[in-house]
């Protein structure tokens, strides 16, 4: 594809970005190595603020905020920052409380420069006049890193890896979504069927798309 208009459309400062690179050519070739590494590179994050380590948290968000700032994402830029701050003061309660903001950010963003670059498909988003990427992903509930680690080399390039580092530790984040889900939409039972109410109402069924976006949302990183 790489339509430089596709790129602007969806918010990503490319005149900036070509100031520092000189040429659309070392742009792409350079974009295109973060996009082949990014992937281990959310993985490292995940893994060092799992372990409570600070230090090595802020270093990896700050090589990650200067890449935001070489190839022109600006949102991107702004939220790294805030988590390289936030680690330098110590502050795990606000990197965790603004983690899937960051993450979601970076997401958007691997999707646009996948598209540009042609490694992914695209699809319309409704409303808007940017794409998205379509992206399946695969639950593993296991506590062995050896059949974590098969599975994303296996699937990594195809689909987006989840885990869960045990059966007990996925059961309660499906039940904290769970709860959300009911506080948030008001429905109580949330049941497997259509039983009715007392007052002759059917209640929420619990159907499949529900259930697996539920399940999809359980993500754990060791």
């Amino acid at each position: 594809m790489k339509d430089v208009k596709f790129l602007i459309t969806n918010g990503i400062n490319v005149q900036d970005a070509l100031g520092l690179f000189g040429s659309i050519d070392k742009y792409d070739n350079v974009i295109t190595v973060f996009y082949d590494t990014i992937e281990e590179k959310i993985t490292q994050l995940n893994t060092v603020k799992g372990q409570g380590d600070l230090i090595k948290y802020r270093l990896l968000v700050h090589a990650l905020k200067s890449e935001a700032s070489y190839f022109g994402f600006a949102h991107f830029y702004d939220l790294a920052y805030k988590h390289e701050i936030a680690a330098k003061n110590n502050d795990m309660g606000y990197i965790l409380e603004h983690d899937e903001e960051l993450i979601n950010e970076i997401r958007r963003v691997v999707s646009i420069v996948g598209q540009y670059l042609g490694k992914i498909e695209m699809t319309e988003i409704e409303g808007a006049s940017s794409f998205q990427a379509i992206t399946q992903k695969i639950l593993v509930i296991d506590e062995t890193e050896l059949v974590v680690s098969l599975i994303h080399q296996i699937y990594g390039g195809r689909y987006e890896v989840l885990y869960a580092n045990s059966n007990e530790a996925a059961i309660e984040k499906l039940n904290e979504n769970l709860i959300k889900f009911r506080e948030e939409t008001k429905d109580i039972f949330l049941t497997p069927f259509k039983g009715l109410r007392k007052d002759k109402k059917y209640r929420r069924r619990l159907d499949y798309a529900l259930a697996r976006r539920l399940i999809s949302e359980v993500v754990y990183w060791n």
